[in-house]
């Protein structure tokens, strides 16, 4: 369920294990960050979560570069308690986004591709959006078919792994004394 405050994103996840007990729990909220992530767009990012900073840019451009302030530094500051971000977004994200400085807590991203502030603002968050996007993986639950596979698979494991134990046990019994 998805609910919009001041802002803020909120999932109410229930955790519930697949039916073949697997390790892996998936959350009624997957579906819902799944829609987020689908949703999201640079022009939705409020303006309260992030700090643009200007500077002047590098390379060729000629007096526009020397004179002009167009380099634009985006910086979301705490980002792994932002609320606005959905709370598995922002895990991955603090483990796997280039963008994410560690020792700050913050996304910095970075633009001097454009003559104006405005375009390289965009771009920043263009960038956030589509590395976002590409990094955050939401597990899908298995269907019955991919379940029975998997239980069919581990009883097979199995039981070729207690063949192999009573052969070698079988082995090492033989190897004891010679009874005449």
């Amino acid at each position: 369920m998805i609910i919009w405050r001041a802002a803020r994103y909120c999932i109410r996840p229930t955790a519930t294990p697949s039916a073949a007990g697997a390790a892996r729990w998936y959350s009624d909220g997957a579906a819902d960050v799944r829609g987020w992530l689908a949703q999201l767009q640079w022009s939705q990012i409020p303006k309260q979560l992030y700090r643009a900073q200007y500077a002047r840019a590098s390379g060729p451009g000629g007096q526009n570069v020397n004179k002009v302030s167009t380099k634009c530094t985006v910086t979301l500051e705490g980002f792994s308690k932002c609320a606005w971000f959905p709370a598995e977004v922002r895990e991955q994200a603090v483990r796997r986004l280039r963008y994410y400085a560690r020792a700050q807590d913050a996304v910095v991203v970075q633009c001097d591709q454009w003559r104006s502030r405005e375009r390289n603002r965009e771009e920043c968050l263009r960038r956030l959006v589509r590395e976002l996007k590409a990094v955050v993986h939401v597990a899908a639950a298995p269907d019955a078919a991919a379940e029975a596979r998997h239980a069919r698979l581990r009883a097979a494991a199995d039981r070729q792994r207690l063949h192999g134990k009573r052969r070698q046990g079988e082995r090492k019994r033989l190897r004891g004394r010679v009874e005449y």
